[in-house]
């Protein structure tokens, strides 16, 4: 049994009697200071962001890679045997004469456009992962 005492004496230690016993430890828990500075929690935002910009990087070059191998089947379907792409060996002229006879042999096609599309988004990823490294400072 509860004295009238022990009450009061709780009264007087959280300010009424809902908050006491398990009530004071509860709303002690809502109002604690957080565990980890702004810093640190900015640090861990910047740290999410750059893994997304490296896995948006990924996936871009692995999307417009996938879509550049279907460019090269549509524009050896059209063009005759010796003047056919090779899918290994690529470098920028090889890619820039695979871009020109696209658009040659397909004016109304998309996935040149696709590409270049994917290119810029892998782009601007790189330059967020940079950021969130700390590459351009503070």
């Amino acid at each position: 049994m509860v004295t009238k005492e022990q009450v009061q004496s709780e009264r007087d230690i959280c300010g009424s009697t809902a908050l006491s016993r398990f009530g004071a430890h509860l709303n002690f828990a809502l109002y604690r200071k957080p565990v980890f500075s702004p810093r640190i929690e900015s640090m861990s935002i910047r740290l999410l962001v750059g893994i997304a910009a490296v896995a948006g990087v990924s996936v871009c070059g692995l999307l417009s890679t996938l879509i550049s191998y279907k460019m090269v089947d549509q524009v050896n379907g059209k063009l005759p045997r010796d003047a056919q792409f090779s899918l290994i060996g690529w470098h920028f002229p090889k890619s820039w004469r695979l871009y020109r006879e696209y658009r040659k042999l397909f004016p109304d096609g998309q996935l040149l456009l696709q590409v270049l599309l994917l290119l810029g988004l892998m782009v601007g990823c790189v330059i967020i992962a940079a950021w969130a490294i700390g590459f351009f400072g503070r």
